[in-house]
């Protein structure tokens, strides 16, 4: 008992001296940056001091909470100390629309402030109800989420294969020791997807100004996906499909932000972002090699490939840090990295039905009825507001890609907008004909 509650006073000062340091470091490398972009920029640094020092004590076997703190701390005075000096480089070049919507932010900023502390209100009160004060009922929360998190505390290593899904990258796991390994229970480990759910919103909100959206729809788009079922049921757990999604698109408005402004800054915490989403689970590799992929290719049409090949190896580069440790703990145990895939030994015979669970996605279970299964469970459990968003999305990336591509604004028409529009509910509902017609023709035969 004593020991929590001097716990409650020294970690919360650990975790605000952290903080101090990100958004020292965060002004310092982008010194003309919002207090919402700054915001983020924060995040993804005390993410990746967590995820790189944790991993070293984790895997030193000293695993406890002045060895964390300390090593955390310091990554972050160090990165402040490598940035002494205050970058001045500001994007001056903005096009006379994007000044406009810049001038309009700055005009209804109360009015969004405002409704986004509601919001927040409204999120603090269902984490804490739901995500602290009540017990878990998850099944993935208490079958291996929080299992992992008290086995690291009880043996002080990242290396414990009692636990079920030892193997998963843990980058998602590390925010919940921060919060449960100086007390004496688990309870604050409904905290951990926090972090995740801001960046969602605030990278949501980065895309919408690099793409030119105009205030109300940036806000707008962070507040739907924020507010989705989904999120809000994810943030009392401790799952972590949230932080695929917020790193993901965290890592986009950075690459956005490269190829619109050839900001060395935005390049580096892209590679730091899609590094610790690499570091969150498995399937996150695909969706950080698509992006590196895009991100290449559209660098090199935009900036020259020479600038391309270069940028794309500083991304590769900074992706290590945060997320190689997992993939090596795993080959030094199993001798795969992506146990149990590639896993030829007996030692874990329970964990042979994972080897195919390609067949248990929608691309390799050959089943064609299960894409209209999918949609139509989205709208029950969503309802038709995310739907039909979820049907047009191949034209809406469509749409983004084509106006992240364009150079200047001086011959866009008003009309531009509501063609896109207009388009995109056509794509709906002939994706709705044609997912219909694949049930018909599925059940037919």
């Amino acid at each position: 008992m004593i020991g929590d509650v001097v716990a409650s006073i020294i970690w919360p000062a650990v975790t605000f001296a952290v903080l101090w340091a990100a958004w020292i470091a965060a002004r310092r490398i982008f010194s003309c940056d919002t207090v919402a972009q700054c915001a983020m920029h924060v995040i993804i640094l005390f993410w990746t001091w967590l995820a790189i020092g944790g991993c070293v004590v984790g895997s030193l076997g000293v695993l406890n909470a002045t060895a964390l703190g300390v090593s955390v701390l310091s990554l972050g005075i160090i990165t402040v100390f490598a940035f002494r000096s205050r970058s001045t480089k500001c994007h001056e070049n903005r096009s006379s629309e994007e000044a406009s919507l810049l001038s309009a932010d700055q005009n209804h900023r109360l009015l969004w402030m405002t409704f986004w502390c509601g919001i927040a209100s409204i999120a603090a009160t269902i984490l804490v109800t739901h995500g602290i004060a009540t017990f878990p009922k998850n099944w993935d929360t208490l079958a291996y989420h929080r299992p992992l998190i008290d086995l690291w505390i009880q043996t002080g290593t990242l290396q414990v294969t009692e636990c079920p899904v030892w193997f998963a990258p843990g980058n998602n796991e590390l925010f919940g020791l921060w919060w449960a390994i100086a007390f004496s229970g688990d309870f604050w480990v409904g905290l951990m997807n926090t972090p995740a759910v801001l960046i969602l919103a605030l990278g949501i909100h980065e895309v919408g100004r690099l793409l030119e959206l105009t205030p109300s729809w940036r806000h707008g788009a962070a507040i739907a996906v924020t507010g989705t079922s989904v999120v809000l049921h994810q943030l009392t757990s401790a799952k972590n499909d949230i932080a695929v999604a917020g790193l993901f698109i965290a890592a986009v408005a950075y690459l956005l932000r490269y190829l619109r402004y050839g900001d060395a800054g935005a390049l580096s915490f892209a590679g730091l972002a899609a590094g610790l989403l690499c570091g969150i689970k498995y399937y996150a590799l695909c969706y950080a090699f698509v992006l590196w992929i895009a991100g290449t290719a559209i660098a090199g049409a935009a900036r020259g490939w020479r600038s391309s090949v270069a940028a794309s190896f500083v991304v590769a580069t900074l992706i290590f840090p945060a997320s190689a440790y997992w993939y090596a703990r795993n080959y030094s145990v199993s001798g795969s990295p992506l146990f149990p895939m590639g896993y030829r030994g007996h030692l874990y015979p329970d964990l042979e039905v994972r080897r195919d669970a390609w067949r248990s996605s929608l691309l390799g279970n050959g089943e064609v009825d299960r894409w209209f299964d999918y949609v139509e469970t989205v709208g029950i459990h969503s309802g038709i507001c995310l739907m039909l968003p979820l049907l047009a999305l191949p034209l809406t990336l469509t749409w983004m890609a084509l106006v992240a591509n364009r150079t200047s604004s001086s011959g866009r028409s008003d009309r531009g907008p509501r063609i896109a529009l207009a388009v995109r509910l056509l794509g709906v509902g002939l994706s709705t004909c044609y997912l219909r017609c694949l049930r018909i023709f599925s059940t037919e035969r």
